[in-house]
């Protein structure tokens, strides 16, 4: 971070005379790339450090504000720590230099936060809650996966990023008939069990699971060829058709249809990608009832 009072007119220009006033620090990020600038005789000036190494990470923010408000095109707060210190971002997105970028405004809050914690002098109560809040950010609250804005997110990085992987999208078969004739609370508990079930085939072929909206989900495998994700996918799919569900004396199992695709660098943007894989399984899911 740099100092917004040595900063130049420039800068100024960009920030409301109120925001100027309460926080102390600024940086530029371009959050495709996680370059750092800084703003120096009215241009950007690149920095030699990825914008997540700040806070002391190897990897990218799950909770990134800054694609967040790059996204929703508005400012977006968040909280972070370091070395028991907490602090208030504000991320706004600009337009610099022809490009789409982000004004990161910092705080240290640490002894101004309306939080007591007279028990914990170094702010260990307050950093967990921090931690917690911003995994909160990320994850389906209703699963516990991966929420559909962290999973977008984190495959546009890959592709940026020229990286290969596999992905699987799921959809649960005639899900609406498990509500009707079960009942919407053991709709409900059939997506939680799925979500368990996911989990631990995301875990067999390290990646990750999310949900991505009513009962569909999506796997990502950032390490596996679709020829490695194959063997980890076929026995989710007898995972799910062998687990069994149950409503009082009744008891039921579900399919799920698949569409699965790996990712070659420079093959396509995020969109279509996504597009593809849906389209895989929507195929699938027709294959499923002209079986029946």
């Amino acid at each position: 971070m740099f100092r917004i009072k040595d900063s130049d007119a420039m800068l100024h220009n960009l920030i409301d005379q109120s925001a100027a006033a309460f926080f102390d620090q600024y940086r530029f990020v371009t959050p495709a790339d996680y370059c750092v600038y800084n703003c120096k005789n009215a241009c950007l000036e690149a920095e030699d450090i990825p914008c997540y190494a700040i806070w002391q990470r190897d990897t990218p923010c799950h909770n990134c504000s800054s694609i967040r408000a790059l996204s929703l095109k508005e400012p977006v707060i968040k909280l972070e720590y370091l070395e028991n210190k907490v602090f208030l971002i504000l991320s706004t997105p600009h337009t610099l230099d022809g490009r789409r970028c982000v004004l990161e405004l910092a705080k240290d809050v640490t002894a101004s936060l309306m939080i007591n914690d007279d028990r914990h002098c170094d702010n260990t109560i307050i950093t967990d809650v921090i931690a917690e809040l911003n995994n909160l950010s990320v994850r389906d609250l209703y699963t516990g996966l991966y929420n559909k804005n962290y999973a977008e997110r984190e495959v546009s990085r890959c592709i940026n990023e020229k990286k290969s992987f596999t992905a699987a999208m799921m959809d649960i078969d005639d899900f609406k008939i498990i509500n009707d004739t079960y009942g919407h609370q053991t709709g409900d508990v059939v997506l939680r069990e799925m979500a368990s079930l996911l989990t631990d085939a995301a875990a067999n072929g390290k990646g990750w699971a999310a949900r991505i909206g009513g009962d569909e989900f999506i796997l990502i495998f950032p390490s596996l060829s679709l020829e490695q994700a194959e063997p980890v996918l076929s026995a989710l799919s007898r995972d799910i058709k062998e687990h069994l569900f149950y409503k009082g004396d009744s008891r039921f199992s579900v399919n799920a249809s698949m569409g699965i695709k790996e990712y070659h660098p420079g093959e396509m943007n995020a969109a279509d990608f996504f597009d593809q894989v849906d389209m895989r399984m929507y195929a699938e899911k027709r294959r499923n009832k002209s079986g029946r």
